[in-house]
């Protein structure tokens, strides 16, 4: 198993280390993102792990449209990873290894 802590925004590449871990504890601030639609590319290489990770139309809405899922949202779609307040952060993910 992967454990995964964030804090903050995870953006391309970081979103795509997110995708591929097992569970992720966020923080109530941290947000998700492939920002590539913005400038007109397509984020292929973190489009991979999240099709792999989060439901199909989650992943085109990102891939697409490079809009932030906030953690929140986020955990509301796949429940079994953890949003956390800030200072609890690392307690929670020392819970896990």
């Amino acid at each position: 198993m992967v454990p995964q802590q964030v804090n903050g925004i995870a953006a391309a590449a970081g979103c795509q280390l997110v995708a591929t871990c097992d569970i992720v504890i966020a923080g109530k601030s941290s947000k998700f993102s492939t920002p590539g639609a913005k400038v007109g590319l397509f984020c292929s290489t973190p489009g991979i792990a999240l099709a792999r990770a989060v439901p199909r139309k989650l992943a085109l809405d990102m891939l697409m449209t490079a809009d932030f899922i906030t953690a929140e949202r986020k955990l509301l779609i796949i429940p079994q990873n953890l949003v956390t307040l800030l200072k609890d952060l690392k307690w929670s993910a020392s819970l896990i290894g």
